[in-house]
């Protein structure tokens, strides 16, 4: 016999069907149903917040206007989010780093905060995990060292660390380093090899589309979404518009980054919240 899940309304029950489970699509079914979780985007260059184009310096833009990170934090909070993603562009590109700024941040918020951009030891990934950041993304050290992964996820669970997939071309090999150095894998090999590692998120990134607000690459995120039902699969670059975002929610990824149609009022926080799955996350 098979256990299947029913759910009507806001009853949740059990069947059992010989013939078939089911399980596996109704948990993919209820899970879509919990809505698609909107991370808004704080890059932070120098304690300032910054969105870059491509990750190339040479096209960095401030937003001083918009006010300190925290201020910036602390307004997205009162729109609605319960996540945010910051990246640490001063480590990624060997600028020094943010990490006081970003736990201070964490201390002072109520919401999950997520973190990448350069973490490429294991003290540093283990510090920040112990000191208030709820996970942390891993590129380079991912693909470098994954005994390193395994040991992370082992010790704090596999809701604290994720993968970052950042591809260039569709169909493209995934790039580490800042995005400077290609490696051999596919974002589809890269997937199979960290599911065995027990990893469940992943931050699947359009290098070519990210800080371009020219539009997700949704042939790939469709793909990799398809192939990857029991994966986490937080999709970022290139988003433009609201209806996007209904898109992504009928995919049934866990998420999307928004970064600069936020910062260019080109999406608002309430409006993507609403498409994503009823107005809150």
């Amino acid at each position: 016999m098979f256990p299947s899940i029913v759910v009507k309304g806001n009853i949740v029950g059990t069947q059992f069907h010989s013939e078939k489970s089911g399980i596996f699509e109704e948990l993919c079914r209820r899970a879509e149903m919990n809505g698609l979780k909107i991370l808004p985007a704080l890059d932070l260059l120098e304690g300032r917040i910054v969105r870059l184009t491509k990750g190339d310096i040479r096209y960095v833009k401030f937003y001083d206007w918009a006010g300190k990170p925290i201020e910036v934090a602390e307004r997205w909070i009162r729109e609605g989010a319960d996540i945010l993603h910051i990246v640490d562009m001063s480590r990624t590109l060997g600028l020094g780093d943010n990490q006081d700024l970003i736990l201070d941040m964490a201390r002072g918020l109520s919401v999950q905060i997520q973190v990448g951009g350069g973490i490429r030891d294991q003290r540093t990934a283990e510090y920040l995990l112990r000191r208030g950041i709820h996970r942390i993304i891993l590129g380079t050290m991912a693909f470098e060292r994954p005994r390193i992964l395994r040991r992370l996820i082992d010790d704090f669970g596999d809701d604290r660390v994720a993968v970052a997939l950042d591809y260039q071309g569709r169909g493209g090999k995934v790039m580490v380093r800042g995005w400077k150095k290609h490696t051999d894998w596919s974002v589809s090999e890269a997937l199979s090899f960290f599911k065995d590692f027990g990893v469940r998120f992943y931050l699947l990134t359009s290098i070519d589309r990210d800080g371009t607000m020219k539009g997700l690459d949704k042939e790939t995120i469709s793909r990799v979404a398809s192939a990857s039902r029991e994966m986490n699969i937080i999709a970022s670059g290139g988003i433009s518009e609201v209806r996007e975002i209904s898109v992504l929610s009928k995919m049934g990824i866990y998420g999307v980054i928004l970064g600069k149609a936020l910062y260019e009022d080109k999406i608002s926080l309430k409006a993507a919240l609403a498409a994503a799955g009823g107005g809150e996350n």
